[in-house]
């Protein structure tokens, strides 16, 4: 079965270079991955299936950004658990302050 979707640019770029990076063939990548997809939709439930990309409302981001001022330092147990995830939410920020990305939360689920 061939299935013909249309993806955006920014996933075509993802799928071109991680097929690049690994050596893979795109045929087995997207086979691979919605498998995966698949198997997860099927196995965990819904509400822990966090979708790759967030939007939020100019309120809400508004209401997250004053979230993550009033949050202290993590401790140091999360830090060693979670560094990607600390990573991320570190980037993202850094990225709204400089007027980036307003309005759309990306890459901040682990």
């Amino acid at each position: 079965m061939q299935i013909s979707p249309v993806v955006s640019e920014e996933t075509q770029r993802l799928l071109d270079m991680t097929v690049q990076k690994r050596g893979l063939k795109k045929g087995f990548l997207i086979e691979t991955a919605l498998r995966h997809y698949l198997v997860a939709l099927n196995t965990i439930p819904g509400d822990f299936i966090v979708p790759p990309v967030l939007s939020v409302s100019a309120e809400g981001w508004g209401v997250l950004m004053q979230s993550l001022e009033d949050v202290g330092e993590p401790a140091p147990a999360l830090t060693s658990l979670m560094p990607r995830c600390l990573k991320y939410a570190c980037y993202a920020r850094r990225m709204t302050d400089h007027g980036f990305a307003r309005g759309s939360l990306r890459w901040i689920s682990c």
